[in-house]
């Protein structure tokens, strides 16, 4: 589970047991956090917009989930 959505600051993260990596994309595919999977990612310095959060299992089948970034 990611929340808020839309979120500001933070973004965070639920249920982890199990999941290798995170990676976070904005609407141009460039990767703005790619690591670890963690309880919170800070978004402060992001611009506004769309993220596309790709939470990669160690079964290796991918969720997508898309996250509004707003102030």
């Amino acid at each position: 589970k990611i929340y808020p959505n839309p979120a500001s600051n933070y973004v965070n993260l639920e249920n982890l047991k199990g999941i290798e990596r995170i990676t976070v994309y904005d609407l141009f595919g460039n990767r703005v956090f790619s690591g670890a999977p963690q309880n919170r990612i800070n978004t402060s310095l992001w611009s506004d917009g769309i993220y596309i959060f790709e939470v990669e299992p160690q079964n290796g089948n991918s969720t997508i989930e898309k996250i509004l970034i707003a102030r």
